[in-house]
């Protein structure tokens, strides 16, 4: 049986992934426990600030939040508040289901690998170039970490990733896919406080708009879906404040809250290219990103230089998500801390257009050598 070079792309994908989850698979196995969990959290900094005798992190907070949610009715604007409850909720799911936190993150991951692979096709047309982006992506060490925890980035870039698909899929295909693309708008948003979809919107809207006018106004009537499923997430909410105003000013609240988070001008690079980053909280000292390997730093470069290689007309598609990941990379140069998981949204585009970059540089080096060797 022939196999291609796409097929054994997608194999070595394959088995990447079953190596990180053998040697993490006490991570997916250990049974959740909601006891001690939960007497971990209420002695934390979330319950006694100061004087707290415990640490939990986001990982601990996030499946305390949706172990409270889902088995006991909880009210999201009194755990994990700063986050829509959506991801925290599925994090729950994962706990009913496989009685684990982290069964769920797996998921995520495979299902992103296949949407990314699916975006990589629908733009390039190649199933090589789909194949080997997913292949990197894979073995992009935030990705890693991310299987293996249960965080609210992996689902955040899935639902992305998603919605992009079936946006391209809508401007070549049929404009019904919009309101698909668009129920994932409505997933991210509800999964994980994320200001900067209006970058991805700005670029969508002008793609729209170079269709005509009839398209834009089409796209836009389809994120009516965003707002309705943000709010639905929030249904436990109004069992303990019926009233539309109190989530208006629970939001207020929350708007307000956000004005005061830190930010690192820059730091995304040194994240990126020395797996180091300035910390936020005055200890003036660079943090060693331990996950850090030359993966994430090979993936940026030749993700960002495919401009280069690429010909407009043979993709137009290409321009506009270019011009994303270039918009989305300044909002995280200068409004985050940038870490770089901040980055997570865009990812998969950039180790498309990476093993876009790779393929373009091989095919002419190998012509380049061809012609050289034929002229001698």
């Amino acid at each position: 049986m022939k196999i291609n070079f796409s097929s054994l792309l997608i194999i070595a994908t394959a088995i990447n992934i079953l190596h990180i989850v053998v040697f993490n698979l006490d991570r997916f196995t250990i049974p959740y426990d909601a006891q001690l969990i939960g007497k971990i959290y209420s002695n934390s900094q979330y319950v006694k600030g100061p004087a707290a005798t415990t640490s939990i992190g986001d990982d601990g907070l996030y499946a305390f939040s949706g172990y409270y949610l889902l088995f006991h009715g909880g009210n999201p604007a009194q755990v994990n508040f700063e986050s829509p409850p959506l991801g925290t909720y599925l994090i729950g799911l994962s706990i009913l289901l496989f009685h684990n936190e982290r069964v769920i993150s797996l998921i995520y991951g495979i299902l992103l690998l296949y949407m990314s692979y699916k975006l990589g096709v629908l733009i390039f047309s190649d199933k090589t170039i789909a194949a080997l982006g997913v292949f990197l992506l894979s073995l992009e060490p935030t990705f890693a970490a991310h299987i293996i925890s249960n965080l609210l980035d992996l689902p955040q870039e899935l639902f992305i990733t998603s919605a992009l698909y079936f946006f391209i899929q809508g401007i070549q295909v049929n404009q019904n896919r919009w309101w698909i693309s668009s129920l994932f708008w409505g997933l991210a948003v509800s999964n994980k406080f994320f200001p900067g979809i209006i970058f991805f919107w700005t670029v969508l809207g002008f793609w729209t708009i170079k269709k005509g006018k009839k398209s834009f106004f089409i796209w836009l009537s389809t994120l009516v879906l965003v707002p309705i499923i943000y709010v639905l997430s929030y249904f436990r909410f109004f069992a303990y404040n019926p009233s539309f105003y109190e989530f208006l000013r629970f939001h207020k609240w929350l708007f307000n809250w956000r004005l005061g988070n830190p930010y690192v001008v820059g730091n995304i690079f040194y994240s990126i290219f020395i797996g180091k980053y300035h910390d936020w909280w005055g200890a003036n000292s660079l943090v060693v990103y331990k996950e850090w390997t030359i993966i994430t730093p090979f993936i940026f470069l030749f993700g960002y230089l495919s401009i280069f290689t690429a010909k407009i007309k043979q993709y137009p598609q290409y321009f506009y998500l270019y011009s994303i990941c270039v918009l989305f990379l300044v909002y995280v140069s200068l409004l985050t801390t940038g870490l770089v998981k901040y980055l997570m949204p865009i990812f998969p585009i950039l180790a498309l257009f990476s093993s876009f970059s790779i393929i373009q540089f091989t095919k002419y080096h190998w012509h380049l050598n061809f012609t050289t060797r034929k002229h001698k």
